[in-house]
């Protein structure tokens, strides 16, 4: 539960692995560089040395930050218990604050990521309060990679953290990307992934505020990974 293998199978990852781990691993930083950006920003170095991947989703935080990558690198929850192994993709592992799908003597152990897109590019924006060591006030991370069968010739992953009671994928935004990655089809992808946000007023943040960042940085995440593949915006 402390190892991370890269194989023939892809990605996996032990439950109890730090996150100091996962952000050096060679085999994350070079095939999976959006969870190796997001576990970085988790806490400080000290704190990173203790805090472990299954802690960060069993915590179930609706601003973890391995979260959104987790979610837009499709990966999947390993769960063992009473009853044996069973796997559930990320997507349904968070059923509210605080909660997940875990059951009664069941625990974490890993969680597998399959082999990324060929010729992606993702990236985690993290806002906190400070530049390091906070809590997010919101996460976004977005993936796009080539795709032919698609108008755009792409196609996208984004993820939200910190505005929902669960992280949470923006499909509607992916599909206006997928359709096309003009300026105005950027802004409009970012303004459908603001509208998929539902966030609240916290200490942190008002709900107002978390709406408008989504877009500001779905819209920056989008307009960097267009950059590196070589499409013009």
């Amino acid at each position: 539960m402390r190892e991370i293998a890269y194989n023939e199978n892809g990605l996996t990852i032990g439950a109890a692995t730090t996150m100091n781990q996962v952000a050096d691993s060679p085999e994350v930083q070079q095939h999976y560089t959006i969870l190796a950006e997001s576990a970085a920003t988790v806490g400080s170095y000290q704190l990173r040395n203790r805090a472990t991947l299954g802690g960060n989703l069993c915590n179930a935080s609706p601003a973890a930050d391995a979260a959104p990558a987790l979610l837009a690198l499709d990966a999947e929850a390993v769960i063992f218990g009473p009853r044996g192994q069973r796997i559930v993709p990320l997507t349904g592992f968070f059923t509210g604050p605080g909660k997940t799908v875990l059951g009664p003597g069941e625990i974490l152990t890993a969680v597998h990521v399959p082999f990324p897109p060929r010729g992606c590019a993702g990236r985690y924006l993290k806002l906190g309060r400070t530049r390091i060591g906070d809590i997010a006030v919101i996460g976004v991370a977005v993936l796009g990679y080539p795709h032919g069968a698609n108008p755009s010739g792409t196609a996208w992953r984004i993820a939200l953290g910190a505005v929902a009671p669960t992280p949470l994928r923006a499909p509607r935004a992916e599909a206006i990307l997928a359709a096309a990655t003009d300026e105005a089809a950027v802004e409009m992808a970012a303004l459908a992934a603001m509208e998929t946000a539902r966030p609240i007023d916290d200490i942190r943040a008002s709900a107002a505020y978390r709406r408008a960042m989504v877009r500001a940085l779905t819209r920056r995440g989008v307009n960097e990974i267009l950059g590196v593949l070589g499409a013009v915006v």
